[in-house]
């Protein structure tokens, strides 16, 4: 509010005054001295009323700001963040590309069936091979007959197709066992034999084998070792050492023995336990590869997994096969579970021919702790090769033909993930916390909130013990003030996954003393970093856990009564002013205040005088208000009053009287040097009103 008395009418009324005076004691005075004759009324005048609310300095309708008016005319700073963080899936595990596996499998030895095959070589054409020739003609002279059977010296005795011995053209054994049985159906005894058994491709000596003496109609069987031996279709025999003593006395016909030209050697050959390196065969349905190993799965910070079931993924497997036949190969992961199964794989692949596929392993849980020597990160698989089918033709083959398999695991996924997971350390990068105290940022002074009292809350789905350390700062000109917030997070147990914990923390003067330091308005900015630490003790199992969708997600709750204690404190409004007198029409000049003070704090009033060009003139200063009387609850009960009374000096009066502005200006302070703490309701108010009082005199007018 602003008055402008009018220099006019005050000039005015200061003649009629003059006039009523001169008329009054025209009888008593001397005229001759009214030359010097000057008159000085006093007057009062009202020239500004403010008021100083909370409002003037913080807009409490704005919603954009961090302050809430409660029903009672209290005020909070309240600020919330559903998420003020949070830390997903990724920051506790990460499922890397996986290596691919690489086996590849010798075919090897393959199993042919065992063989027998037999051959008789006759009496007429064995002496065809024997000298003396008389031998020959005597045998032939008595045939028919009963006659001596004449002796045969050591010799060889000839070479005899043996024909076909089973079902391979040739075939180089890595196992097995030939024996030979001769029957001697000849009516003399044989001497020790020797029997070469040869190729007769090759001509080459293969096997010989050694009988001892053999009666007549008596047999022997001698056996050799096939490892490393070939046999073709085309064998022969030659007896390489052949002999009889004869039978019968010449002198004795008694003794003489029948003679038959038919008569014969038998020989019968068994092959047993046969398995082939190489060769042309047929090869009966076998087993030729069967074989249990295991591989490691991989994981990208050391993790320690016992198990792991795939939200997606594939299996990707390629073969290649340079065996002559279709083999059948199957894989299986006994350490898994695909709905209520272990994971198989069942692939024909084709003779010198290729596969590949994918197997989807969504929804497949893989056991990693079978492995008693590591009891994580561990896949067994079991191969098995067959040979499906019997060959209906001999077929060529060779123990270093392969099957090569190759597998990977791609895309991979978890729904849900076991194990000791290490002691990772997370960093919760600084950032600021988003409280919107932009009114409060130009003001002069401290306000020291008191009582503050913040909450974190944390939601929590992950089952890994995790030590969080927070740093909560504010800057205040300059000067950094901190606290360090330590707690071990609530987490569900492995019973309890796909649940939430809720977890909080409770930050205030009581738990952390100088809070209160944190909270000191104005700021600069209010902010946070931290770590938060996996499994910070030492390891005591593999029951961490995480699944897909386990998140720790930290909110942040701040409801603050504006509880304070206040430094410096400074109110300001501005109000117009104009006097209308001169400096030269005035004598004395007093400033009169009279203060309502509604706040709970001692004031000193400041009168900033401006000129039209707000440049200013003068300070006025006084201490001139006490604070307003609190109850228990530190409301105000009722403003205290003040009236002062300011004498000016003649300058003063002079930049007074030039003033068009006044600033009133309030510095306050919370009582006992700032350090009483209060509470602010927004219906705190200061009414100050100022006038003039002022002597000045009505001076003759030829003067």
């Amino acid at each position: 509010m602003r008055i402008k008395p009018k220099n006019h009418l005050a000039k005015a009324m200061a003649l009629a005054i003059v006039s009523v005076f001169f008329t009054s004691c025209l009888d008593d005075l001397e005229t001759d001295n009214f030359d010097d004759l000057t008159v000085r009324p006093d007057f009062a005048l009202p020239v500004a009323s403010v008021k100083l609310k909370l409002d003037n300095l913080v807009d409490f309708n704005d919603t954009s700001q961090s302050f809430q008016t409660n029903p009672d005319n209290s005020i909070a700073i309240v600020y919330s963040e559903d998420s003020l963080f949070s830390f997903d899936v990724a920051e506790f595990l990460e499922i890397p590309q996986q290596s691919p596996i690489n086996e590849s499998f010798r075919v090897g030895a393959l199993s042919i069936g065992d063989f027998s095959s037999g051959q008789q070589i006759v009496l007429s054409d064995l002496v065809d091979n024997v000298s003396p020739s008389t031998v020959g003609a005597n045998i032939r002279a008595a045939q028919g007959t009963n006659a001596p059977f004449p002796p045969i010296a050591n010799q060889p005795a000839g070479t005899y197709d043996f024909g076909s011995l089973g079902t391979f053209g040739n075939a180089t054994f890595s196992n097995g066992s030939l024996s030979m049985k001769l029957v001697n159906e000849f009516p003399a005894p044989l001497n020790p034999i020797t029997v070469d058994f040869i190729d007769n491709i090759s001509t080459n000596t293969v096997l010989s084998f050694v009988f001892p003496s053999i009666p007549a109609g008596d047999s022997s069987t001698a056996t050799q070792s096939l490892v490393d031996v070939t046999l073709t279709d085309d064998m022969a025999i030659a007896l390489s050492q052949f002999g009889s003593p004869g039978a019968g006395d010449i002198t004795m016909p008694s003794t003489w023995v029948p003679i038959d030209t038919n008569d014969f050697l038998s020989f019968t050959i068994e092959g047993t336990g046969l398995e082939v390196a190489s060769g042309v065969t047929e090869l009966p349905a076998q087993n030729f590869v069967s074989e249990s190993t295991t591989f490691q799965f991989d994981t990208a910070g050391g993790q320690q997994l016992t198990k792991i079931k795939f939200g997606g993924g594939s299996l990707d497997y390629n073969i290649t096969s340079t065996f002559s036949e279709p083999i059948q190969l199957q894989m299986n992961f006994p350490a898994t579970d695909q709905g209520g199964s272990p994971l198989a794989i069942n692939i024909l692949v084709p003779a010198n021919g290729n596969t590949n596929n994918s197997i989807d392993v969504s929804n497949t849980e893989f056991d990693l702790a079978t492995d008693m020597s590591q009891a994580f990160n561990i896949i067994p698989v079991d191969y098995s090769i067959d040979l499906a089918n019997a060959t209906t033709n001999q077929i060529s083959f060779d123990s270093a033909n392969s099957i090569d398999v190759s597998f990977q695991l791609n895309g991979l996924t978890f729904e849900q993930v076991e194990g000791y997971f290490g002691q990772q350390q997370i960093d919760i990068p600084q950032d600021s916390l988003d409280v919107n105290l932009a009114d409060l940022e130009g003001i002069a002074g401290t306000l020291t909130l008191e009582n503050p009292k913040i909450k974190f809350n944390i939601d929590n789905s992950v089952g890994i013990p995790v030590a969080f350390s927070l740093n909560l700062e504010s800057i205040n000109q300059g000067t950094t003030n901190a606290i360090n917030i330590n707690h071990a997070l609530a987490y569900p147990t492995l019973a309890q996954a796909g649940t939430v914990v809720q977890d909080s923390i409770i930050v205030d003067a009581v738990t952390y003393p100088n809070i209160g330091q944190v909270f000191t308005l104005p700021n600069d900015a209010f902010t946070y970093s931290g770590s938060a630490e996996m499994n910070p003790g030492p390891q005591t199992g593999f029951d961490n856990f995480i699944r897909f969708d386990s998140k720790v997600n930290v909110g942040f709750e701040m409801d603050v009564p504006l509880e304070i204690s206040v430094t410096n404190l400074r109110l300001d409004d501005t109000t117009e002013v104009d006097l209308g007198f001169e400096a030269d029409e005035l004598d004395k000049v007093a400033l009169k205040l009279d203060v309502s003070n509604g706040y709970p704090f001692d004031g000193e009033l400041e009168l900033i005088l401006l000129d039209s060009a707000d440049t200013p003139l003068d300070t006025i200063t006084k201490t001139i208000m006490t604070a307003a009387p609190v109850d228990i609850d530190g409301k105000v009960t009722g403003p205290s009053q003040s009236n002062v009374r300011i004498d000016l000096a003649d300058d003063e009066i002079v930049n007074l009287t030039q003033t068009k502005n006044i600033i009133f200006s309030v510095l306050l302070n919370t009582t006992n040097g700032g350090n009483t703490t209060v509470k602010l309701f927004t219906d705190y108010e200061m009414n100050i009103n100022l006038g003039v009082e002022a002597k000045f005199a009505i001076i003759s007018p030829d003067k």
